[in-house]
């Protein structure tokens, strides 16, 4: 099939009245799904069985914190495997994810957490204190006290057997505009959408089946959101989070050694990266081609 005949297929599969979002994000893929790492050391992989069977357990214990179809849930996380899960248990019950950046002050944070009337955030350690004393529940990964911790509750509940069904124009993301023309506007990502994420993956991004593919963009917004997460979960294709400050030396030594074949990122992240070029060996080679 040619691209307009891809299109097409895509934009039906995903205007059907129910559309199960979580099956077509996670449960039909098999293989690796996430490789993650972090300025401290720590290594792992994520299959999509695993992200499958830790997502369904997810979505249990946000049922169980009363959260339904439409709620939205907000993460003020890194790129991390707690992230990825966190989403995919949201899409699983048919709620909706609410990301914040993780460089929000607590002014930013709470107008969209009282604006959206979000009723769970998950978080971690570091962000835990930018939220507001009150108004929503918080989950966090490794958190001190006062706070249900993630992985408790990932651990002590059973996975979520049927997935709640979508319809085409139901949201499955609110994300807030940056707030630099008045007051932050939320946005709704429908289900129909979807087939602009992959188009944009597949035809733009030029992602192939043989790609060792990173982008580096933050999850709190578009960019990263929707092509660092939602874009390679519904092409069944292995992503890379790396949870750390940008640094050129390290994105470098990442580009060879995990051998990235296709990489996405901000022009100010290409301009440090050719900005340290010189001081490369002349045998550090990356395998990065032109589409």
């Amino acid at each position: 099939m040619n691209a307009d005949e891809i299109i097409s297929q895509w934009k039906r599969e995903y205007a059907a009245d129910r559309v199960d979002v979580a099956h077509l994000l996670c449960d039909r893929h098999s293989g690796v799904a996430l490789d993650y790492l972090d300025d401290k050391g720590s290594q792992s992989q994520f299959s999509f069985d695993a992200l499958s069977d830790l997502s369904r357990r997810c979505a249990t214990a946000l049922i169980e914190l009363g959260i339904g179809p439409g709620d939205p849930v907000a993460t003020l996380l890194p790129k991390s495997p707690e992230l990825m899960l966190t989403a995919l248990g949201i899409w699983r019950i048919g709620a909706v994810h609410l990301p914040l950046f993780t460089a929000f002050g607590p002014d930013a944070i709470s107008y969209r957490l009282q604006r959206s009337n979000t009723k769970v955030v998950v978080t971690d350690a570091v962000q835990q204190s930018k939220l507001p004393g009150s108004g929503s529940a918080r989950v966090v990964v490794d958190g001190g006290t006062g706070d249900l911790d993630f992985w408790t509750l990932i651990n002590r509940t059973s996975p979520l057997q049927t997935n709640v069904a979508r319809q085409a124009n139901d949201a499955i993301v609110l994300l807030y505009t940056s707030g630099t023309t008045g007051h932050p506007k939320g946005a709704l990502l429908p289900v129909k959408a979807l087939p602009s994420i992959m188009s944009y993956m597949r035809f733009g991004l030029d992602v192939r089946e043989e790609d060792v593919y990173w982008n580096i963009a933050g999850p709190g917004w578009a960019y990263g959101l929707y092509y660092a997460l939602i874009g390679p979960l519904l092409l069944g294709h292995r992503t890379l989070f790396y949870n750390a400050p940008f640094n050129a030396e390290m994105t470098w030594r990442i580009l060879r050694e995990r051998g990235i074949t296709n990489f996405a990122a901000a022009p100010t992240v290409y301009r440090a990266l050719r900005a340290y070029t010189p001081v490369l060996g002349a045998t550090d080679r990356v395998r990065l081609c032109a589409a």
